[in-house]
């Protein structure tokens, strides 16, 4: 899966284009900084490999970055 930080709906490869790549670099380094790892701008993925607790994680590291990161 990707991550974009959009104002419009991603239907494209152009909407994909035009996200927010700083907010997305800044997510990145808030989930690796609380123990999440991703490599930057690419694709995510999830396997049988990954614990619930692991899930729980990166959910929770996400909203956290959510609730902080909110404006724009």
């Amino acid at each position: 899966f990707n991550t974009h930080f959009a104002k419009e709906p991603i239907r494209d490869a152009f909407a994909a284009f035009r996200a927010d790549k700083k907010k997305l670099f800044d997510y990145n380094m808030a989930l690796m900084t609380n123990g999440v790892f991703f490599l930057p701008t690419h694709a995510q993925a999830l396997s049988t490999a990954h614990s619930k607790a692991d899930i729980e994680k990166l959910f929770n590291e996400t909203e956290a970055f959510a609730r902080h990161h909110n404006k724009s």
